[in-house]
């Protein structure tokens, strides 16, 4: 794969997302996290694909990889507590979010789903 694919890749890929097309995106993006000059938003966006079609094992698998290759990308840290959170893991997502926080303070995301999560808690 030459270090135009990826990006190409990416950019159609989006555009299936944006119509909800995720199930078709996969592969797309698959492909392209296979590319030596691909880039976080890429396994961020097969994460967001895979929890999507109902895929959270898979899109978590994505993103230990993920992590490992970008250890300081704050969306990647996010996401993965989204995949955690649709698996009913809500301590695991927590902490991920707390991670994207620690490495993005403005990580609006990660702030709404950690306010939601304490909201959605029964009060004792």
């Amino acid at each position: 794969m030459d270090s135009t694919t990826a990006p190409s890749l990416f950019i159609v890929a989006a555009a299936l997302r944006s119509e909800q097309r995720d199930a078709e995106a996969v592969p797309l993006l698959e492909q392209a996290l296979e590319s030596a000059s691909t880039f976080p938003a890429v396994a961020v966006e097969l994460a967001r694909s895979l929890n999507a079609v109902g895929r959270s094992r898979d899109a978590l698998a994505v993103l230990k990889r993920a992590r490992r290759r970008w250890p300081e990308e704050a969306d990647v840290c996010h996401v993965a507590g989204v995949a955690y959170q649709l698996s009913d893991d809500l301590l695991r997502a927590a902490r991920c979010y707390d991670k994207a926080l620690a490495l993005d303070p403005t990580h609006h995301g990660s702030w709404f789903n950690l306010h939601m999560m304490v909201m959605s808690r029964p009060l004792h």
